[in-house]
């Protein structure tokens, strides 16, 4: 997230929030950094079921 930040500074793209995600592939976490700021959330998500998950990475790219 930090590295795609500097992308978007070094190419004077202003991008306010950037979302991220972790897994190790059956569990997932997300992320999301304004600024200097980083927002861990606090829940995982597992898979099986997928439609949380999905849903979650939808909404980030409904975003904007």
């Amino acid at each position: 997230m930090i590295a795609a930040q500097r992308f978007n500074e070094q190419n004077n793209q202003s991008v306010p929030t950037i979302f991220g995600t972790v897994t190790t592939g059956d569990r997932w976490k997300f992320l999301k950094l304004e600024s200097n700021t980083v927002t861990i959330g606090l829940l995982e998500y597992n898979l099986p079921p997928v439609e949380q998950v999905l849903g979650i990475l939808v909404s980030f790219v409904a975003h904007y």
